[in-house]
């Protein structure tokens, strides 16, 4: 047990110091309290500009030709893992090489009743071991099925413990190199000192090598904390109780940030009776049987009778937690909601009279409808560009620009086609940098619209061309 709890003693160098080696004139390890460690800014940096670029410390695949991969495959299809087998995969493929024979840990690999597989280094093991988990009280259960079917016993503390805290340095700091993130996934050092926001500073991609970039989306001056969100572009759009939610019951933290700190919640916004707007509080509080929460509208101020709003959100509720765009970080945990509800557009008309346009469920109705009803698409567009207009929804902006771009040229409307691609390439290049594939993509989009408006502005070959020859006088 000794082992485990050296690694944690040891949390106070190794990720600092790879980070002033490789990284140090852009970006410096802190630790502050209430946080722990973060990553500041050592220079000013301006919108658009690239923070640094590192490459990863262990990379996983799923593959299901090795026997330790299958014997995985099968405690699953038993439902004796909680978390997704990807996990578990990358805190075996972190144990050691082999050859490492300097404790009876260091030969988990070797000593497996199944052929050996892919590990680390020691030395990669150990940087691996510094990176955030939450204080562990002992091997969870899944971790004891997998000893126990991989190396038939159970009860040895010091492997059960490192294996336990191998998987959750994975589940609290890895990266999703996959679709459904159950495919592969890689963890860094310095990318996993920065803190999440709900209105981050910086925007953060993988290029085609897996190599963590991170631009800057907003001025970050000298000294100011680094920050990126945790959370999809959609879930950043969520009210911050759902915000929330999703961070503590995947990353184990309750978010602070401005954002989520914020009294009133403009993600839950209705319909005042007197035509403004009215917003929820971020934090209702336990409310009597029978007693809708209490509205603050910003004409006529608190409101307590707002019951049909409320109402209709309660409804959508389900239907709009199972979008996928709205789980991500669920999948973790399995935590993602099924619902059956059926959303035709008379449900997207009476929101509109209920809900606010910055309610986040009239949000996924529009988009919803726009999706099921290609000839709604420009209007409905239109309207979620025209809600999302803060920094921190700047990369869903630029990918509804790029929708809206394609909606305008499929009805021939080549100029507003151009400028929504425009915006988009624009965006996305301060975002992700102008090798990006989504702007290369929009830019590409942008000059196929320019294309079309230089053929539509051509005479036509086919007309005959009007004899403008002078006739001579006689």
């Amino acid at each position: 047990m000794s082992y485990i709890w050296l690694r944690k003693e040891m949390k106070s160098s190794l990720v600092a110091n790879h980070v002033a080696t490789y990284h140090g004139e852009a970006v410096a390890v802190a630790q502050i309290a209430g946080k722990g460690r973060v990553l500041l800014a050592n220079v000013d940096f301006e919108p658009g500009e690239r923070i640094l670029l590192e490459y990863p410390l262990i990379e996983v695949v799923a593959d299901d030709s090795i026997p330790a991969f299958q014997v995985l495959q099968r405690l699953e299809q038993d439902g004796q893992l909680e978390f997704s087998l990807i996990f578990y995969w990358a805190a075996l493929s972190s144990l050691t090489q082999p050859e490492d024979k300097s404790s009876r840990i260091g030969r988990m690999v070797a000593a497996a009743l199944v052929p050996p597989w892919r590990a680390v280094p020691k030395e990669t093991q150990v940087q691996a071991l510094e990176l955030h988990t939450p204080e562990l009280t002992g091997p969870s259960p899944s971790v004891l099925k997998i000893l126990e079917a991989l190396w038939g016993y159970a009860a040895e503390a010091p492997a059960a413990l490192l294996v336990e805290q191998l998987l959750q340095v994975w589940i609290y700091n890895s990266f999703d190199l996959s679709e459904d993130g159950k495919e592969a996934g890689v963890i860094f050092l310095a990318s996993a000192m920065m803190s999440h926001s709900c209105a981050p500073n910086a925007a953060w991609h993988l290029d085609e090598n897996n190599s963590y970039i991170l631009h800057a989306r907003s001025p970050i001056e000298q000294e100011q904390e680094i920050t990126i969100s945790y959370l999809s572009p959609d879930e950043l759009m969520l009210p911050s109780s759902l915000r929330r939610q999703l961070l503590e019951s995947t990353k184990g933290f309750r978010c602070s940030c401005s954002r989520c700190l914020e009294p009133l919640d403009v993600a839950r916004a209705f319909l005042c009776t007197c035509g403004a707007e009215a917003l929820a509080h971020a934090e209702p509080g336990e409310l009597p049987d029978g007693q809708w929460e209490e509205l603050v509208c910003n004409s006529c101020g608190p409101r307590s009778d707002l019951a049909r709003g409320l109402a209709l959100e309660a409804r959508l509720l389900p239907w709009a937690r199972s979008f996928p765009d709205f789980s991500t970080l669920a999948k973790v945990r399995e935590t993602a909601v099924s619902a059956d509800l059926e959303v035709p557009s008379k449900l997207l008309f009476q929101a509109e009279s209920l809900l606010g346009d910055r309610h986040w469920i009239l949000d996924a109705l529009r988009h919803a409808v726009a999706t099921a009803e290609p000839q709604r698409a420009v209007e409905l567009l239109s309207q979620r560009l025209e809600v999302h207009q803060e920094d921190y929804c700047m990369t869903l902006r630029a990918r509804l620009h790029v929708s809206l771009g394609k909606a305008l040229f499929s009805e021939g409307r080549f100029p507003a086609a151009e400028a929504s691609y425009r915006e988009a390439a624009e965006l996305l290049a301060l975002l992700f940098g102008d090798d990006h594939p989504e702007h290369l993509e929009a830019a590409s989009l942008k000059q196929a619209a320019e294309q079309k408006q230089a053929d539509v502005r051509k005479p036509d070959a086919k007309m005959p061309t009007p004899n403008r020859t002078a006739k001579k006088r006689r």
